[in-house]
């Protein structure tokens, strides 16, 4: 059963992500705000879920399912190299610093939130 609650999850995730980055029309010298954006939200939902203590049920749909297919740890690898590539030297390093100083920020904001049931 909880294959089918992982596979569901992850097909909303991963049509959720595709929305939102269609939002953020990337352009080779933008900074890449669509897969920024989609791991940070996916980063407060992980931490919430975790310290809210979800039941194992919404862990599989919304935990590994819906945010395992929502943010993308290959497509931020990707558009480091690709800025790199392009001699966007200081967008790279303002992405890699944003995205894990902030990911982990927010992941931990979204475990108390969770913790102290806010939201």
């Amino acid at each position: 059963m909880s294959l089918w609650f992982i596979a569901i999850g992850g097909s909303i995730g991963a049509l959720c992500r595709y929305f939102i980055s269609k939002l953020f029309q990337k352009s080779s010298d933008r900074f890449p705000f669509n897969t920024f954006s989609i791991n940070l939200i996916g980063t407060f939902l992980l931490g919430w879920l975790v310290g809210h203590h979800v039941q194992e049920m919404w862990m599989f749909f919304l935990g590994t399912g819906f945010c395992g297919s929502f943010t993308t740890f290959s497509t931020l690898n990707w558009e480091i190299f690709q800025l790199k590539q392009s001699q966007q030297t200081h967008k790279m390093i303002y992405y890699i610093l944003l995205t894990y100083f902030l990911g982990i920020l927010l992941a931990a904001l979204g475990y108390v939130f969770g913790k102290a049931n806010y939201l």
